[in-house]
Parts: C-alpha cells; structure tokens; sequence
C-alpha cells in the first residue's frame, strides 16, 4: 500500500471517528511507521508523539498500544540522537508490556529485541546479549524455530555474540538463519545473501578462511547481481572480503576493492561523510603497505572491522504484522 493511500485512509477515518480514536490513531502510526522505515525521522518522531498523547488520553498510560507507541518514539529518538531518554522510553516500555500483555508476547519480545539493538548501540553487549537470548527463545515457543520471524531474532543474537567475540556461538546461529531463510527464500534472496555475509565472517574468525573467501565472493556476486552494485549490503560484503585479504597480507586485492566501495560512498554520500572518511583511511594504510613492505612487515595485519561498528538496523512494524521484512 502506498503513503497516499495511508493518507487517505487516516484522513477518512479522522473525519468518520475523530483525530482521538484508537482505530484513527492505528492508522496514523502506521503512516508514522513507514516514515520511519524511510529514514524520515523528524516526520516519524513528530507523527509518534501526537500519537502517543492521543493513546494516552484515550487508552491510558499503560495500554499496549500507548506502550507500542512509546516504544516507536524512543527507537526514532535514539537514531536520532542516542540521548538517555531515548533508551528510558524503550526501557520503560518494555517493563510495562512485561506485565501486561506479558512477557512472551510477541509484541513484548519485539521492544526487547529493539533495545537488545540500542544496547548493542552504546556498547552494552551483556546486556544486550541476555536480552536477545529472551528474545529467541520466546519466538521459538510462540512461533517455532522455523518462522521467519524467529530466524530474523536468531540472526540478530549471532551479531550479538559476534560483538562478544563468541565466534563458535555466533556461527551456529549464523548457519541456523542462514539455512532457514534458505529454505523459505531461496540463496538468490537479500535475506539469504544478508546472513551469508555474517556466516563467513564467523568461518574467517574460526580459521577457515578459504571456505570463507569462498561464501564471500559467491554472496558478493549474487548480491551485484540481484541488488545492484551501488547496494548497502554489497559494499559490507565487499568491506569484510577486504578485510580478509588485508589479514593475509593481499593488499592489491584488498586495495580494489576498497577503492570501489569508497568511490560509491563519496557518490552517494560525499567525501566529509564518515563513512567515507573511514574508507579512505583504511586506503592510506594500504597503500602504506604496499608502497613500504619492508617498513610495515612486521606490523600486526590491519582490520577494518566497520561490520561490527553498525549493528543491524532496528526495525519498526506496525501492531500485529507477524511477517519482518526489515532483514
């Protein structure tokens, strides 16, 4: 459904029911969660807060919507800024829906994986860690470890313990969503390619680099093919190729395709960027590299490591949408 039809059907059901009607203020969070999704932060943040008051004022403090609500609002404030009550909105929200509707409801699960990924954002792995491992395990009992949904959590729980450096741990729960998604979408999907990523890193960090190289370039291939060069997840793939070829002292491989991925982001994003900017001086130390071998030889192998700076991006669904697609 597109953004006009989401217009026209909040503005019908505001004039029908009114702006304070819960059915009218569902149908503007959902025009509120596609601005989100969308990047429009300002629009979504401004759209969350006048749906908030109204929940309040009509359902109450407490009830799930007005929690969902106050959850959505944190999430955006936190991409926004990162500011302490961003996360007490979504802390907050989370022990109130523990309690009603419960622990092991889905919506619950789902404000905990969503600050399970705020955690991850400011560097409280355990935390985060102990909250998505709750997460998994309640999608499991409520959906089955097969639902695409539960595979979304359980992917999400290996980059936690990615970041915990727990690489064996990490790469069973990368194969698990790997295979699943597989299954449901095939190799040729952007979930299935998303997740092979991830899987080869934790194959490089387990000392089996050549299968890894091998998943690397079969994924970056696909991916070139099926989402286009320029894509986000072709250039993490290509970044993490890289990095490999950087550990084994491969600077001319490694320098290529670094010098591809840092001429999409000063087209898409511009040279004061920090992405960019982070390519750029990883081309420097390549260069150095290769232009001084014998004065950097016995320096320890360089690693970009931006994967593991950029958790996975936390997604915003409306009430009751059992099917992610934010993979």
């Amino acid at each position: 459904m597109s953004l006009n039809r989401f217009d026209r059907a909040y503005e019908g059901l505001n004039h029908l029911l009114g702006s304070q009607n819960p059915t009218t203020l569902n149908a503007l969070s959902l025009i509120a969660v596609f601005y989100a999704n969308i990047g429009h932060s300002k629009k979504a943040e401004s759209m969350f807060r006048e749906i908030l008051a109204g929940q309040k004022f009509s359902l109450g403090n407490l009830h799930p919507d007005t929690l969902w609500t106050q959850n959505c609002l944190g999430g955006v404030l936190f991409m926004k800024e990162k500011s302490e009550e961003s996360v007490r909105l979504v802390e907050n929200a989370l022990e109130d829906l523990q309690s009603v509707p419960g622990p092991e409801h889905l919506d619950t699960l789902w404000v905990a994986h969503n600050l399970a990924q705020i955690y991850v954002n400011i560097s409280k792995i355990k935390e985060a860690v102990a909250l998505q491992e709750k997460v998994v395990e309640g999608y499991v009992k409520e959906l089955g470890d097969d639902h695409i949904n539960t595979l979304y959590m359980i992917n999400d729980l290996g980059d936690c313990y990615m970041r915990e450096e727990r690489f064996g741990k990490a790469h069973e729960m990368f194969e698990k969503a790997f295979e699943g998604k597989k299954r449901k979408f095939g190799l040729r999907s952007p979930h299935t390619l998303y997740t092979a990523t991830f899987l080869a890193i934790t194959m490089k960090e387990l000392g089996s680099e050549k299968e890894a190289e091998d998943l690397y370039k079969a994924t970056l291939e696909t991916a070139i093919e099926i989402l286009g060069p320029e894509h986000a997840d072709v250039c993490l793939c290509s970044m993490y190729l890289a990095d490999l070829y950087v550990g084994q002292r491969r600077f001319l491989e490694a320098r290529e395709l670094y010098q591809k991925v840092y001429a999409i982001r000063l087209r898409l994003q511009g040279p004061d960027h920090k992405n960019a900017r982070h390519v750029e001086q990883i081309l420097l130390e390549i260069n150095k590299r290769i232009d001084f071998p014998d004065h950097v030889a016995s320096q320890a192998p360089m690693k970009s490591r931006q994967g593991l700076d950029t958790p996975s991006q936390m997604g915003f669904r409306g009430r009751g949408d059992t099917v992610q697609v934010l993979f």
